[in-house]
């Protein structure tokens, strides 16, 4: 079963087929991984990621190990274009034998094509995996030289609510370009990081005043 993204036409494999996705589905509203939710008296359906992982990878346990054989394969090559084919099923699946490989694309010092890309992308599925031993990897490329690996380095520290990552996000505060600044604000306010951003209020440096008002 392949899901397609009308928003830029991108795809990946879902379930193993027709026969799981309907078992997939099933569970899922028996289990409270669907659920409905109320406001302003309209409803809609919300799930919640990591028991929806749970299900997923119940009955596609063949897609997972494809899965996982395939982000070998990027280890190996460094190929960034691989690595794009399987990453909504790394997201969806959160198996938690890929934190490590994705860790170690993170941390590649070698100097190839792509590789900036690469690690990019592997920043933005640790923040969808839910295990803290992304937390200091992670907190590691907040300064990468490659701006939207700083971005989702940001983002994916607030995705996964550890509070480690609360004085690293408040020094990316500082940085350079102002997009990786609303990332690491947005991400301390999922923190609930209030105490330490009221600390910033009453430092001399009048722009790190400014950018904790704005957070």
């Amino acid at each position: 079963v392949i899901y397609y993204f009308i928003e830029d036409c991108s795809h990946d494999v879902f379930c193993s087929s027709l026969t799981k996705m309907i078992q997939v589905i099933a569970e899922c509203y028996e289990t409270g991984a669907y659920y409905i939710t109320e406001k302003a008296g309209r409803q809609r359906l919300v799930e919640d990621e990591v028991k929806v992982a749970q299900v997923l990878r119940k009955y596609n346990p063949e897609l997972v190990d494809a899965t996982l054989k395939e982000l070998q394969q990027v280890q190996k090559e460094l190929s960034y274009r691989k690595l794009v084919t399987i990453t909504y099923r790394l997201m969806w699946y959160k198996d938690s034998r890929s934190v490590e490989p994705l860790i170690n694309l993170l941390q590649v010092s070698k100097s190839v094509d792509d590789i900036f890309q690469i690690q990019a992308l592997a920043a933005c599925i640790l923040g969808r995996i839910n295990d803290t031993r992304a937390v200091q990897p992670l907190i590691d490329v907040l300064d990468s030289e490659f701006r939207i690996t700083r971005w989702n380095a940001a983002e994916s520290l607030g995705n996964l609510g550890d509070s480690k990552a609360i004085e690293p996000l408040i020094n990316a505060l500082q940085d350079s370009d102002e997009l990786a600044q609303n990332k690491a604000a947005f991400s301390l306010l999922q923190l609930n990081a209030v105490d330490a951003l009221i600390e910033l209020l009453k430092i001399d440096l009048p722009d790190d005043r400014l950018k904790a008002v704005k957070t």
